[in-house]
């Protein structure tokens, strides 16, 4: 597995911004955080159940991309989870 460092995690933060506009990305990646790359997947936390499933289903895509031209893995598959209380 392969973490992000914390200037990629910035310019994934910046590429989705730009990519969704501010208001989709004020809306439901506040709080996000990729937390692991493995294989060709990603790993990601969101505030809330429903923000992760919002992202994993519009915006999977563009969050592959964005991570892929960021870290150079090929994503080939979005996973999002809820964080956990203990975050």
């Amino acid at each position: 597995m392969t973490r992000p460092t914390d200037a990629q995690q910035l310019a994934i933060q910046a590429k989705l911004n730009l990519v969704l506009g501010a208001a989709d990305y004020d809306r439901m990646f506040l709080g996000f955080r990729v937390e692991d790359i493995e294989d060709e997947a990603v790993f990601a936390r969101a505030r809330s159940e429903y923000q992760a499933n919002q992202i994993e289903t519009r915006y999977g895509r563009q969050l592959a991309a964005v991570v892929q031209s960021v870290t150079g893995h090929p994503i080939a598959r979005v996973t999002v989870r809820a964080k956990r209380w203990a975050d």
